[in-house]
């Protein structure tokens, strides 16, 4: 195909750059061997050794490479890297150099950073990693030698010929882009691809036994694989590497002189002849210079200049360099000017194919293939035109399409639009309507169940599917559509509602898992028990089962009450139903046992079967006298209440502990014999019953005499009541006669004769306890107190001064005292005893503001034995407020202490500042070790405390007796210190001075006096 046969378009724009005078006589001065461009530079090499650097500002520096000539140039592709080849003397071997050109030392100096000599021969091209990691350089005799190693450093390489061939070499190119890189060799008749596959073992593949001219080969990029193109005068050959690996052939004649690749572009240089053939002559050499886009099938531009040297890219454009030294600029126009272009032309297509080859975004290309769809559905072409538009679908409104296509005739471009749509999972209920009315209206029902169900991957409506489905009469597609998709409840709704197949629904519930089953049979279990009552049983009663086998609490599974409602139609069943899981249930609900309760009550009140209700009152009464079935017992009653279920009640009652409710319904019914074996059976439990059959034997005239009987004594053996209360109940009864009670009155009068000689006994006692108490009292207070406490109470160890001493007789040493007391006015071994005692006496005490006259009535109607409460007030003078207030603030025991004279103004001991600090000292036992372990204190060196010793000059002129106890008076201790509580003014602080004593004559209730000075007379008097 000759180039007039391509589409050609102007895609570039051709300048001619205006090379200032001074740049183009130093470029005529040059004699260029090699011409390629860099990141920043046009590089020309010469015959005479050096390279030339013009920029973009056409200033042009030299640097001198070799001594002799370069042959060879090759820039390394994003790096300052440029290799050379070329000799430094006439007929020596050639030399590969490599250089930085960011390193330079000077202008005119270059950095080499590797040089490696080649073997004899003279190199025709060269191919370098873009690594630098190795080279290959071809030679005119048809060898090919592979360096090796680090050529960015002097370092030295490996040289390895690799082919050897008959014709000179006329192109290397190196392919990167597989796993194993491979060497692509072009020679003059043939072409080769060489790889690596491990040491000493090479592959060389012929992949065409023709090859090409020097500069026509070129390695390209297209469509994503790279591939070798090579130029003949036929045409344009690629290939991909290895054995037949010839690709696509692009028919283009003419004599190629070179090839480049170019942004995807491959620009073809053909020499221009004449129209008739004949050559032009040499010095007027045209050539023509054509990018032609290979993905698009067309020339995106073409020109004729002079004959070219080289072709390379530079500064952002492609230049072409002319043997008459003239530099021409092809500048691509935008896209956008291109797709300008085509769409005034209507090539839509080509406009397609360059948007893609510049990676055109994804809502552009959409926008194109509309217009092309477009454009195509104008012409009337509407089936390619729906080709178009199926590749906008998801950048496009599916409306903008579907509205040109709802004709009849166009009915199957829209389906196939339809389905596509479906298949990219962007269609709504609407497209999914459609799809199944347009198979609906073509009738191709084989194609409507593919789409359902063979092609469920669409990602289509399912419920919208189903829905329309129904409604156009394809029960069985949407059956099938339902079960393939999961909907469990579409399926059965079809099954029951549209098939009223129940056996093949409790089929298929049975394949769901525990939510699903859940939910099943919570919407169409009242429909299925109706229809099918055993198997529905069945279903829910194994499902329940299945349940209990797996931990439902903790995986959130049904429980069985939630099942209940099934059955709100058929009881029968519901009983069925429960009888049979509660036998598989470890741990049942108590709800469940509740619910067959009353199915059973209910079959028991209705007037049906007399054997059914005999088996429901049976099965009734096992259940509710069953120890391992937990009732709520007040649920239960009322059940039965409402039942009027007898024998359940008085099961209730008993398990409720109600004996009273038992008592009452038998004697209501007259039941005396009953009744009289309740309060055998339960008195011991409640005592009350005996006491309610003795005033149902008194008011009732019926009740027969033995349970008279009976409940005296029981009365009489339990002492439920006193005997004056018995006799005023009986003496209201008309019928009772004392011939029925005469035994019983003896027994009680004999027993009242024994009661009060056994009081007279204890008050006897308890007169010759307040005697001594009395006598201990007046000893207290007029008697001398001796003191002969020789060992300390805490430590055992002998007394020292100073010490403590109380009156009742416990001695203490100071330092001990110290370190134990919580009070000082109390002594540490009666404390305990003389805080239970006002602990005890105090709760006797109402709290404040609370009614004494209350309290008291309080206690009384809690106590069993009120006359004891009574006589315990009596006892401690609690009826006398007055004389309680001034016992509690004159209770506390008083002390004697030894005085060690010490100074006034002298500092509290640390013993006294710790018991400050301390609010509460409990006492604790303590062995005799521990306590001498204690640091002991000079008693002459430690502070003591004033408030508790006080000076005592009297204890010092007593002479001391070791083996006599000390004996000090009551008087002797009220003088030797104006501090003495005892010698208070007003005495207030004296316990044995006041006059609200509570062991005083008066206070004391047994005491004998006369009656007319007492507030009260003593109960136990004679």
């Amino acid at each position: 195909m000759s180039t007039n046969q391509w589409r050609k378009f102007n895609f570039f724009s051709s300048i001619p750059l205006d090379v200032p005078p001074e740049a183009v006589s130093k470029l005529k001065d040059i004699s260029p061997s090699a011409i390629h461009g860099t990141r920043n530079s046009i590089v020309i090499g010469d015959k005479n050794g050096y390279c030339h650097f013009l920029n973009r500002s056409f200033h042009l520096t030299s640097c001198r490479c070799y001594l002799t000539s370069i042959r060879l140039l090759l820039p390394i592709q994003a790096s300052s890297y440029i290799v050379t080849v070329g000799e430094d003397e006439e007929d020596a071997p050639s030399v590969l150099r490599v250089w930085d050109t960011e390193k330079n030392t000077s202008e005119d100096k270059l950095f080499c950073v590797h040089s490696s000599k080649l073997p004899v021969g003279k190199p025709s091209t060269f191919a370098v990693k873009d690594d630098l990691s190795a080279a290959a350089i071809g030679f005119e005799n048809g060898s090919v030698v592979l360096l090796t190693g680090d050529l960015c450093r002097n370092r030295s390489t490996k040289q390895k010929v690799i082919f050897e061939g008959k014709s000179p070499i006329t192109g290397l190119s190196w392919k990167e882009s597989t796993k194993l890189p491979c060497l692509f060799i072009t020679t003059k008749n043939e072409v080769f691809c060489y790889t690596s596959v491990a040491r000493e073992k090479d592959k060389l593949d012929l992949c065409d036994s023709i090859g090409c001219d020097k500069g026509c080969s070129v390695l390209a990029d297209l469509r994503n694989e790279t591939m070798l193109f090579i130029a003949r005068n036929d045409a344009i050959y690629s290939f991909t590497g290895g054995p037949e690996s010839r690709g696509t052939c692009y028919a283009f004649d003419g004599e190629k002189k070179l090839i480049k690749w170019y942004r995807g572009y491959l620009v073809v240089v053909v020499k221009e002849q004449q129209s008739h053939g004949v050559p032009v002559s040499e010095g007027a050499e045209k050539n023509a210079v054509h990018v032609i886009d290979l993905a698009a099938r067309s020339i995106a531009f073409s020109t004729t200049t002079s004959a070219v040297v080289n072709i390379f890219p530079v500064f952002g454009s492609l230049y072409v360099y002319t043997v008459d030294d003239r530099i021409l600029e092809l500048r691509e126009k935008d896209l956008q000017t291109k797709l300008d272009t085509l769409f005034k032309k209507n090539l839509y297509d080509v406009a397609i194919s360059i948007a893609k080859a510049h990676q055109y975004d994804a809502d552009n290309l959409a926008e194109l293939f509309r217009q092309y769809g477009d454009h195509l559905y104008a012409k009337g072409d509407h089936s390619i035109a729906m080709e178009q538009y199926i590749k906008t679908i998801g950048r496009i409104e599916p409306s903008y399409v579907i509205r040109k296509y709802l004709d009849s005739p166009r009915i199957l471009s829209l389906t196939q639009y339809l389905e596509l749509l479906h298949r990219e999972r962007l269609a709504t209920k609407d497209h999914t309507t459609l799809l199944i009315n347009c198979y609906a209206k073509l009738r191709d029902t084989e194609k409507l169940s593919s789409f359902l169900c063979k092609d469920a991957k669409l990602g289509y409506d399912v419920e919208t599917a189903i829905k329309i489905c129904r409604h156009a009469g394809y029960i069985d597609e949407a059956l099938k559509v339902a079960e393939t998709n999961g909907r469990y409840d579409a399926a059965l709704k079809i099954l029951i509602e549209d098939k009223t197949e129940y056996q093949a629904a409790i089929d298929y519930i049975r394949t769901l898992n525990v939510e699903q089953v859940d939910s099943a049979l919570r919407q169409y279990g009242s429909v299925l028990i109706n229809q099918l009552p055993d198997l529905t049983t069945r279903l829910v009663t194994d499902l329940c089962v299945k349940f209990q086998l797996t931990d439902s609490e903790n995986l959130g599974l049904p429980s069985v009450e939630d099942f209940l409602p099934i059955f709100a139609t058929r009881p029968d069943k519901l009983t069925e139903f429960l009888e049979e899981i509660l036998l598989h249930l470890s741990s049942p609900p108590t709800s469940l046992f509740h619910t067959l309760l009353e199915n059973y009550l209910l079959v028991f009140s209705q007037n049906g079967d007399e054997t059914q209700r005999m088996e429901a009152e049976e099965k009734a009464l096992e259940l509710l006298d069953s120890t391992s079935v937990k009732l709520r017992l007040d649920q239960a009653l009322v059940a039965c209440q409402s039942a009027n279920f007898t024998k359940g009640i008085l099961i209730l009652y008993e398990k409720a502990k109600m004996y009273d409710q038992i008592l009452a319904h038998h004697l209501k019914d007259n039941c005396w014999e009953k009744a009289v074996s309740t309060c055998r059976r339960f008195g011991v439990s409640d005592r009350s019953l005996w006491i309610k059959l003795l005033h149902e034997s008194i008011v009732n005239p019926e009740t027969p005499s033995y349970c008279l009987v009976e409940s005296l004594n029981a009365v009489e053996k339990e002492r439920l009541m006193s005997p004056l209360l018995v006799i005023e109940l009986l003496c209201k009864s008309p019928t009772v006669d004392l011939g029925k009670t005469r035994e019983f009155l003896l027994r009680m009068l004999v027993s009242e004769e024994n009661s009060k000689e056994e009081d007279e006994r204890i008050i006897e006692e308890l007169r010759e306890d307040c005697k001594k108490i009395r006598g201990e009292i007046k000893q207290l207070e007029e008697g001398a107190i001796v003191f002969q406490g020789s060992k300390c109470s805490v430590c055992s160890q002998p007394l020292d001064m100073p010490s403590v001493h109380f009156l009742c007789q416990h001695s203490f040493h100071q330092r001990c005292f110290d370190s134990y007391t919580e009070d000082e006015n109390e002594c540490i071994v009666c404390l305990p005893a003389n805080k239970r005692i006002r602990e005890q006496m105090k709760a006797l005490e109402p709290s404040p503001g609370v009614d004494i006259n209350s309290f008291f009535q309080k206690q009384i109607s809690e106590a069993e034995d009120c006359f004891s409460v009574v006589a315990e007030y009596f006892g401690k003078g609690l009826f006398n407020q007055q004389e309680v207030k001034t016992l509690s603030k004159t209770a506390k025991p008083q002390l004697k202490q030894e005085k060690i004279s010490q100074p006034e103004n002298e500092p509290l001991s640390d013993a006294r500042l710790r018991i400050q600090d301390r609010q509460t000292f409990h006492l604790k036992e303590t062995t005799e070790a521990k306590i001498r372990q204690r640091e002991t204190r000079d008693f002459s060196s430690s502070p003591q405390s004033e408030g508790r010793l006080r000076t005592d000059k009297a204890y010092a002129s007593i002479p001391v007796n070791k083996d006599k106890p000390v004996v000090i008076t009551t008087k002797e201790l009220a003088s030797t210190s104006p501090t003495n509580p005892f010698e208070s003014p007003d005495d207030v602080n004296n316990p044995f001075l006041d006059d609200s004593n509570p062991f005083e004559a008066s206070a004391n209730p047994f005491e004998e006096e006369d009656e007319s000075k007492a507030d009260y007379k003593n109960p136990f008097d004679e």
